[in-house]
Parts: structure tokens; sequence; C-alpha cells
């Protein structure tokens, strides 16, 4: 396996020399694989590697038991991990399916790992199963053309090394070179569509032709090749027709009506995915076309991904819908080594254990700790009723509330700011203000954590 994986690597031109790789690993027979295999190629390729882990919190003690696996696995290559956790059952309260909106989070939290740690590459591990349940599942939501190719080996900053083997081939080369894995109970449940075309409709399917996943597969990679020539035409008309101001698109029905129905398809798709991330199925684009032709000004109508349309004056307008703001609670764990996102912060905090203090001059984002004096382990967290703080240099311990008004900050930004709190839930550094006078650091301190908040931005 691994020499057809290195050949479709090379056919595809998908690595180049130099490449910084993020690799997103579950901990499932695919994802182990990919990074096995991926280690193996750093001397050809002379690439580094990074590993990112989101925990989805569909599956409690066990989403975190995943996390710690690949921890470990990533730590015994010497390779750092990235860990985050998206609480996606909160999410489906605003309505969506739970596989989308996972989706949705996971590539965005990916693409924000990669630009934390400037990596060029990210890796995943979809195989030919995935591949054909991605053709089937797109077909019965009524996709075009572009569905059926289903997911390209290479796009923009995505690679998918393994789409040149199957499942058995990949659990085959695991249990060949002695790689452990983690399985998901869930998948083995066919409540959601895409658990019932893998569970139930494929098995069925395969009774008619063996061969159906890989006969599926070369489908897609012939889709593939024509929509990478029908791309093109739809890229000139798109940025010959689209006026793009902010995170609004809009289009002149007049030139949108006047385009053969194939290719005005084929712009809108365009637009409503660079707004929400997602394709839109056949139904959903005739309606939009019907919009357009209806010319009516001030009619509105709402797209799946939370994209508004509406008619104004003779033009089309994409948007993005406008959410209410509420306050998320956040708890996540940080290790004594590595780096965590707070996507609510719109910061990453990094953390290392360190001997010497050096001088820094970076406020209160970059601070060092006595950790003799920390109650292990740490938690990163927003604020709670009854919160006290000692800050350094103060005559002593007062309400968190009383120190943010001492600072200054404002009463709608206290709720996103994060606390580091240890194993008795006190305060021991509150992010980019102030650290707890009792771990400040002495003559006498020997062991050390280096802490620094990063901001990447309020994109999740």
């Amino acid at each position: 396996m691994l020499d057809k994986v290195k050949d479709f690597i090379k056919k595809q031109n998908m690595l180049q020399l130099g490449d910084k790789i993020l690799a997103a690993v579950s901990g499932g027979p695919d994802s182990i694989a990919l990074l096995d295999i991926l280690t193996k190629l750093q001397g050809d390729y002379q690439c580094s590697l990074h590993v990112a882990h989101l925990n989805h919190m569909f599956r409690g003690e066990e989403s975190l038991a995943d996390a710690f696996f690949v921890q470990e696995y990533a730590s015994s290559l010497g390779i750092c991990v990235t860990y985050a956790s998206a609480d996606i059952p909160a999410l489906l309260e605003d309505g969506g399916s739970s596989q989308e909106v996972a989706r949705i989070v996971r590539y965005r939290y990916l693409r924000r790992v990669a630009k934390l740690f400037d990596c060029n590459k990210i890796a995943l591990g979809h195989h030919r199963n995935d591949q054909a349940e991605t053709l089937l599942h797109n077909l019965l939501r009524g996709s075009g053309p572009e569905g059926l190719a289903g997911m390209l080996p290479q796009h923009n900053d995505l690679i998918r090394p393994l789409l040149a083997v199957d499942r058995n081939e990949i659990e085959t080369y695991c249990s060949e070179q002695g790689l452990s894995w983690r399985n998901d109970p869930s998948n083995k449940k066919s409540v959601y569509r895409r658990n019932k075309i893998r569970n139930e409709l494929i098995p069925y399917l395969e009774e008619y032709n063996p061969q159906l996943v890989n006969i599926l597969s070369q489908t897609a990679e012939i889709f593939q090749a024509e929509n990478n020539y029908l791309e093109e035409v739809v890229w000139q008309k798109y940025t010959q027709l689209c006026d793009k101001k902010n995170e609004t698109l809009s289009f002149n029905t007049g030139e949108l009506n006047s385009l053969h129905p194939a290719l005005a398809s084929r712009v809108l798709r365009l637009a409503a995915r660079k707004l929400s991330g997602r394709a839109l199925d056949y139904l959903q684009v005739r309606r939009i076309l019907e919009f357009s032709l209806s010319g009516q000004s001030g009619k509105m109508l709402e797209l799946p991904g939370g994209v508004i349309l509406e008619i104004s004056y003779h033009r089309l307008i994409l948007r993005k819908k406008s959410k209410p703001s509420r306050v998320e609670r956040y708890r996540y764990p940080l290790p004594l080594t590595g780096t965590v996102i707070l996507k609510e912060a719109g910061l990453a905090i990094k953390v290392r254990e360190i001997s010497t203090v050096q001088t820094y001059d970076s406020g209160d984002l970059l601070v060092v700790l006595d950790k003799g004096k920390v109650a292990l382990p740490l938690t990163l967290r927003n604020r709670l009723p009854g919160d006290r703080i000692y800050p350094l240099g103060a005559p002593g311990e007062k309400k968190l509330k009383d120190f943010f008004i001492d600072k200054k900050v404002r009463v709608d930004k206290r709720d996103n700011i994060p606390l580091l709190v240890d194993a008795k839930n006190e305060i021991i550094w509150v992010v980019g203000y102030a650290i707890n006078n009792r771990v400040r650091v002495t003559e006498r301190s020997k062991n050390l954590l280096e802490l620094q908040a990063v901001n990447i931005g309020d994109e999740c």
C-alpha cells in the first residue's frame, strides 16, 4: 500500500520539497495510516509535520480518550499536536445537519491551525470508500456533475493521499505495521444518511458489482477531469459578473439571466460556496435561477448554510445571515507542552516548560509562572459567578468583576477573556492582563511554565 500511495502522490503532484504539512488526525485507522506514511515520506520531501485534532464533543469521555491517544501517538513520533474542542451539539441548536455542521467547523479549524503554524498543505485521510460514499450521497441529494466528482485528490491547500486505496487496504496496512487505532462506535449506527449509505446501501449494491467502490471512484475521476476544464470557464465568467463588497456578492440580474442555464448554475454554485463553504444541489440552484428571473425587487430567499438572497434594483445579492450575539461557555484542558485554540476569544495559547527566565517585552500576553506553585491539571475557561483573583503586585485578592473595572475592560468583552485556572479552580492567569501573585517567579523557582497568547483573529 505504501508504494501505491507514493505513486498517487507523485501522479497528483501533491507534495513538493520543503512543504509544511498539517495532518488531520482523528485517531481512526485512516488518519493513523496517513500520519505513518507522511512520516516515512519526510526524508524524501524534506517536509515538516504538525498534527491537528478536533474534539466534536459527540461522545463525551470517548472523545477525550481519542484526543489523548492522538497526543501520545504523535508525541512518540516527535510531532507536535494542536488540540481544540467544538461543541457541535450546542451549535445544532441553530439548526442544520450534525455531520454537515461538524464538517464545516472541522475545515475552518484546520485552516486556522495551518495559518497559525504556517502550513501550506492540509493532509486528510479520506480513502476510496469515502469517495464512493460521497458520490452516492451527492447523487441522492440531487447534485450535478460537480457533486458527482466527489472529493478532489488536491484542492487549494487540501490533499488526500489515501484516495488511491480502500478501507480494507488501510486496516491491513495498520495491522502489518503494528499501528493501533481508535474505533468510533457511532460509525456502525445507521442514524445519519452517510452511515446508512456506508452500512446498508453500499453492501446492497456490491451484490450487483463487488467492485462497486472502485467503479464509483473511477466515475468520480471522470467527472473531475471534465470539471477541471469547466471550472476555468466558470471562474472567468464569475470574476466578470460578480461584484464583491465585504461579505456580500451581487450580480446584475440581466447579465446573469442571459447566460446558458448550465453556466449560470455553476456561477451561482461558486458564489454560494464562497459564502457558506458548502455546495448547493440541483433543486436549490433551480430555485435561485427562478428567483433571479422573477426580478421582483425586495424579494428574499434563505439558503442552507446561512446565505440570504435578495433582489434589489436589478441586482441579485447574496450575503451571510447575521447571527445574534450570545455568550458561549467554554472549557479547554491545557497540556504542559503544546497549543490550544480558543476560537471564542480568537486566541491560540502556547505553553512549554522552561528552566530559565528570559527578558520579554510582550506585556501580559507572554508570561512565566512557577510550575511548583501550580496545582495541575490546568484548564482554560471564561468567567463564572464568584470568580476572584490575586493580581501580581496588588495588595490582596479581589473580585474578578472589580479587577475588570480597574482595568477598564468593557462589559461586553469580559465573557470572552480566557482565564487559566488550576485544579483548585483558582485563577492563575487572566490572559492579556495579569497573573496570580501566588504563582509569580522568585529566586527559588526551579521549574517554570512559559505561556503565550497569540492573536489569530475572530474567524472560526
